[in-house]
């Protein structure tokens, strides 16, 4: 497995979370900064696992990276644009990585679980409704919770291994 390819997409989660986190800060509705705030810190528990991940291969005097400069930048730009520009931007990333899990795992004849665009499905709602209550959430996300720490080390391990090849490629059309 490339090492390269799973930093990369370390600093993915990295970055999203960073993106979910300024969403947070600079949003007015209580219920609306606790859910980017929880999405958040999923986000940084993928990043947590990737970081495993990588040191379970043998790379060394590995940290959790800063958000990279190109995230900064697109706070910076939603200063002046509105934050809506950052959402545009989460939707369309979780909906490659929702896609690209979800095809990975057809590909290598995996059951699809419903469990791959969970994040996808929460800012579709929140866009649709502008603002989703806790209950909803929790019907949505709650199953990161409810599984049981092997489980969900596994399950995330097992999704970031398919996803490294796809990751490469959006990244790539991301990047051109």
């Amino acid at each position: 497995m490339n090492h390269s390819l799973l930093k990369q997409q370390l600093q993915t989660e990295v970055d999203t979370a960073f993106l979910y986190q300024s969403l947070a800060e600079n949003e007015d509705k209580a219920e609306l900064k606790d859910i980017f705030q929880q999405m958040a810190k999923i986000e940084m528990g993928h990043a947590d696992g990737m970081l495993k991940k990588l040191q379970g291969l043998g790379v060394k005097n590995l940290n959790i990276p800063l958000p990279s400069k190109r995230a900064k930048l697109k706070v910076k730009l939603a200063k002046v644009l509105g934050y809506d520009y950052i959402f545009s931007e989460l939707m369309g990333l979780e909906k490659n990585i929702s896609t690209a899990v979800i095809r990975n795992k057809m590909d290598n004849n995996e059951s699809v679980s419903g469990m791959e665009d969970n994040h996808l499905k929460i800012l579709d709602n929140l866009s649709m409704n502008n603002g989703l209550s806790g209950g909803s959430v929790a019907k949505i996300e709650g199953r990161h919770k409810s599984v049981g720490g092997n489980a969900l080390r596994a399950a995330v391990l097992g999704a970031n291994d398919g996803l490294v090849s796809n990751m490469s490629l959006i990244m790539g059309v991301a990047g051109a």
